[in-house]
């Protein structure tokens, strides 16, 4: 832009023809539920993608670890003090495909103003049993108490207003984090590296394979 020769309000009208300012209460929309979170809340319980892909490692050799020993319903201590890791995206996107299927939670959402209620329903503060359609991992009032949690979605924006309610809601847990930047930074730093599960490969499948299809 040349502001020496160009300064006035009808240049900038030439400039951008159709740019359209608006100021809104959120860039995604959650129906007002997370309007009293503040900024400097979003931004706690960061992990890179690095720090990530070491966690999502880790939950899927502790999966296997049990698979392997043939024994049924088998847990360790390590276990008892249990990490969950749940999908933020709608249903429609966590079908395409997500880290550690099996593992994975979709809260089956089909928006993510619907996310604030099934937080509700799965939490022992509410005292709510939720309904089947709520998740298919792991339907229990208790699912994200006394929790160490991992979140993740697309592009890292709703997992930072998603985390910091978890946090209000759910008092009592063992630390709640999620991926700085989403999947979009994760694939930039991994490319076909990344720990990508086509949404139908539910036993494991080859690491990287068909990175872009499946997140």
């Amino acid at each position: 832009v040349d502001k020496e020769n160009s300064n006035t309000a009808e240049d900038v009208d030439k400039w951008f023809p159709d740019l359209n300012i608006k100021i809104v209460k959120e860039i995604i929309s959650s129906g007002g539920a997370f309007g009293n979170i503040s900024t400097q809340n979003t931004s706690v319980g960061y992990l890179t993608p690095r720090e990530w892909h070491k966690e999502i490692k880790s939950l899927m050799n502790k999966k296997n670890r049990v698979i392997g020993s043939g024994v049924k319903g088998i847990e360790s201590k390590e276990e008892d003090e249990e990490t969950i890791l749940i999908d933020v995206r709608n249903h429609k996107e966590c079908q395409i495909g997500s880290f550690a299927p099996g593992i994975s939670i979709d809260p089956q959402t089909k928006t993510f103003a619907q996310f604030p209620k099934w937080v509700k329903e799965n939490s022992t503060e509410s005292g709510i049993a939720p309904s089947r359609e709520s998740t298919s991992n792991a339907p229990s009032s208790s699912l994200l108490n006394n929790k160490r949690i991992l979140m993740y979605c697309t592009g890292g924006i709703r997992c930072e207003k998603a985390s910091a309610y978890i946090r209000q809601m759910v008092p009592e847990n063992k630390g709640i984090f999620h991926l700085k930047g989403g999947i979009h930074k994760y694939l930039e730093e991994f490319g076909q590296d990344a720990l990508n599960r086509n949404g139908n490969d539910a036993d494991g499948g080859k690491e990287g394979d068909d990175v872009d299809e499946c997140l």
